[in-house]
């Protein structure tokens, strides 16, 4: 497949081979026209690798409307409402523009159901992180472990209820839920991951290193358990005129991760 289809627009002549293609590789039968409705979207555009993961991963998210003959189309609006899983992939740290309440924004991944490989964005209040962190795995402050920074956030998984009436609403380009809940194999995942950040179970620090993850400089694409994407960099910073850490996404901009931190919570 790779060597006929990817990095090449695909068009009324090759779009129906690249879907009989991938309809011979399901474990189940579905038929044509669901699959070339569940694909059409594609017409035009070129398949690179990272499309073609995309796509993989919303089909696998959608096996269930397949499996039942329905389309796995790509996500324009919430037509009905849905629970789906999500996992948390980034956090700034904010405050509310009137209450000036501490907080931060989250972006997080869609792993199933019909806006399955998205990203959805949202606002919590450190009250609100700090009450939900039992429910996602932490501990009271007293046991091992406790919840701590809001970034600690990114890297778990919970459930979101998305909701239709919102998406007409407020006719969102990009999904959102508007009600939480967890499962016991999100709360699994979840605790196994709090659990080799503190060092448990016999979990040792891939780089040697003895500090809390949420002071780690490593990113989550280096290390299954840190608490932000991309691995931090050394620079001088333009604000503290100090060598200091920089989120590679920063730089440009010649603010640390601790100068942007203080600027992102504090009141002006």
């Amino acid at each position: 497949m790779e060597d006929g289809f990817l990095r090449v627009t695909l068009d009324s002549g090759n779009l129906r081979d690249f879907v009989d293609e991938i309809r011979r590789r399901l474990p189940f039968e579905v038929a044509g026209d669901v699959m070339f409705e569940s694909f059409k979207h594609l017409g035009g555009t070129v398949l690179t690798p990272g499309a073609l993961r995309m796509e993989a991963w919303r089909i696998a998210g959608n096996a269930h409307l397949l499996r039942n003959q329905h389309p796995a189309a790509i996500w324009t609006h919430q037509r009905f409402d849905e629970w789906v899983p999500v996992q948390v992939i980034d956090c700034k740290i904010k405050r509310t523009p009137r209450q000036k309440k501490l907080g931060a924004e989250f972006s997080a991944r869609i792993l199933a159901g019909t806006p399955c490989s998205l990203i959805a964005r949202f606002f919590w209040t450190r009250g609100f992180c700090n009450n939900f962190s039992r429910h996602l795995g932490f501990t009271p402050s007293w046991k091992q472990l406790p919840f701590k920074r809001m970034d600690e956030l990114v890297g778990l998984r919970f459930h979101g209820l998305a909701r239709a009436e919102r998406s007409e609403r407020d006719r969102a380009r990009e999904p959102g839920f508007e009600h939480v809940a967890m499962a016991g194999e999100l709360l699994r995942h979840n605790r196994a991951v709090l659990r080799k950040r503190a060092r448990l179970d016999g979990f040792k620090c891939p780089k040697g290193f003895t500090h809390a993850c949420y002071r780690c400089p490593v990113g989550y694409r280096e290390c299954e358990v840190a608490t932000h994407p991309e691995s931090f960099l050394r620079d001088d910073c333009a604000v503290c005129n100090r060598t200091g850490w920089f989120d590679p996404r920063m730089i440009p901009l010649g603010i640390c991760v601790e100068c942007q931190r203080r600027r992102d919570s504090s009141f002006n």
